[in-house]
């Protein structure tokens, strides 16, 4: 059933949909009111091509488990769960009203010291709550802290959507999260959740409160780029940009507390959501955090809805080119000759091998293109082979399209494929997958690049049309031909009758006249 379907139904005899507040790959989350007690609430629904998917199906009622087990007050409640009748499993929340911290910095870029560690106060219990229950969010970031209105107080503060927490008390459900897939997003994962390592712990969660911090006081992230893969990168090996650089008045008090928490070895950073609290407290006094919360009551906008992350995907491919050129550039500084070289020779190699074959013919116009981007998306991947250990490499998977002909087209997150097999960034969002081929209906489909996977394509030719004008005149022509056909047809075998008898007479007469 479509989100538009929904709106006006009943879920389960008890919840009236009511309205859209945000939609993504993953669901959609309304505004709907329990019809028994009259609570409005807010319900969230996975689509129903997911609910077959059992891993993502576990992911998303884990959120509930998650928050209920937290049980805190600036921790979104979860009050229900269930599957409608069409097979979409939903989440009923409590409804947040106010505005996401994500809003916030959009509109005034950064935050006053005493406003940024009010907000960061109640996130940080929140969180050392969530870890004494060792449940790891693993995703936070602006979007994921809510300022919920509170009229004629300051604002609550509200962490919300643990769709991809993490149980490390041993449960059964840590194996869910301990294959080493890479969840999260980029500028806000620390390097050991951007590897991909299965032994990510609760200091990646230190991390991401780092970067938060940063980019309330700074206006932006530690590290930026213009692609997933750059940024990916920088997090890896790069050091943050110098608040200074980007904020003239940054408040130097801070950075010592935000260094430590984005220290690259877990090991260095604070112990504990508490320690980082702590520390933080050392710099503003109560009285100050209590003042930038009631400003930010007074300055912020009310009228919006906590949705959480609903699953918006992230293209690996169409960034790598970018990225490609960053660490090739990085690699002629380290050792001008020799890396770059070799890569290229192995390069031109693959391409003369493996591409122009699958190019040639009418795909030869595709071959440059095509070819020039897969060198392009190949060398990023060979150099980084080549100047970082395996250690400091997130993960890739294969993606083999099986099925499809050469004269298709692929296309994963709506970019161009030029190369079948292909490898994309390892990860647990659904990503898009398409294939189109002239006369043929396109071919969709959903993956999740978890782990190295065969998409079987199956295409079905379009019906051709039916043109109404030329039936006509054939059948106009086809009884003419028909008649004029007839009376040879029968002509024809009599003559040669006859023939044939006037032939056999001829010899007959011929061998009675030699017998004579």
């Amino acid at each position: 059933m479509s989100a538009k379907n929904l709106i006006g139904t009943t879920i389960d005899n008890k919840y009236r949909i009511e309205k859209l507040l945000g939609e993504g790959g993953m669901g959609v989350v309304f505004q709907a009111t329990h019809l028994l007690i009259g609570r409005k609430v807010a319900v969230k629904f996975l689509h129903a091509s997911l609910a077959g998917n059992e891993e993502v199906v576990k992911r998303f009622y884990r959120e509930a488990r998650s928050a209920a087990a937290i049980e805190h007050k600036n921790i979104i409640d979860v009050l229900d769960v269930g599957v409608t009748a069409e097979g979409e499993p939903y989440l009923v929340m409590e409804f947040l009203e106010g505005e996401g911290l994500a809003d916030l910095l959009e509109r005034e870029r950064y935050l006053d010291l005493e406003m940024a560690l009010g907000i960061l106060e109640p996130a940080l219990i929140a969180l050392a709550a969530a870890h004494d229950k060792s449940i790891v969010h693993r995703d936070l970031k602006p979007e994921n802290i809510f300022l919920v209105h509170q009229p004629d107080e300051a604002p609550t503060v509200k962490l919300i959507d643990f769709g991809i927490s993490k149980i490390t008390s041993g449960s059964k459900e840590t194996k869910l999260t301990a294959d080493g897939s890479m969840l999260g997003t980029p500028a806000y994962m620390s390097p050991e959740q951007a590897r991909g390592s299965a032994d990510v712990d609760h200091r990646t969660d230190i991390y991401a409160m780092g970067v938060i911090l940063y980019e309330m006081l700074c206006g932006e992230t530690p590290f930026t780029g213009e692609g997933y893969n750059e940024i990916l990168y920088k997090v890896l090996t790069g050091e943050p940009t110098d608040p200074i650089d980007l904020r003239a008045d940054f408040p130097a008090s801070a950075w010592l507390p935000i260094k430590r928490a984005l220290s690259r070895d877990p090991e260095d950073r604070f112990g504990s959501a508490r320690e980082l609290l702590e520390a933080l407290r050392e710099i503003v006094p109560e009285d100050g955090r209590r003042k930038g919360m009631t400003l930010l009551g007074d300055a912020m906008v009310k009228d919006n809805y906590a949705s959480g992350d609903i699953g918006k995907n992230v293209s690996a491919i169409g960034d790598t080119m970018l990225a490609a050129n960053l660490l090739e550039q990085s690699v002629r500084d380290q050792e001008p000759q020799g890396i770059v070289g070799t890569a290229r020779t192995k390069l031109r190699g693959f391409v003369n091998e493996e591409l122009r074959p699958r190019f040639n013919g009418p795909n030869r116009r595709l071959y440059r293109g095509g070819a020039a981007a897969a060198a392009v998306l190949l060398m990023g991947i060979f150099v980084i082979g080549l100047c970082s250990g395996d250690d400091d490499l997130p993960e890739s998977v294969s993606i083999a399209v099986k099925g499809a002909p050469r004269k298709a087209k692929i296309y994963y997150e709506d970019s161009f494929v030029p190369i079948n097999p292909f490898k994309v960034m390892k990860g647990d969002t659904i990503v898009p997958l398409r294939v189109e081929l002239p006369g043929h209906e396109t071919f969709r489909i959903s993956v999740i690049p978890s782990k190295d996977q065969v998409v079987r394509v199956k295409l079905v030719r379009k019906p051709k049309k039916k043109k109404g004008k030329p039936a006509t005149k054939t059948t106009e022509k086809s009884p003419a031909k028909k008649t004029s056909s007839k009376e040879p047809e029968k002509d024809e075998p009599a003559k040669k009758t006859k023939k044939k008898s006037k032939g056999k007479k001829f010899l007959k007469s011929l061998k009675n006249g030699f017998k004579k």
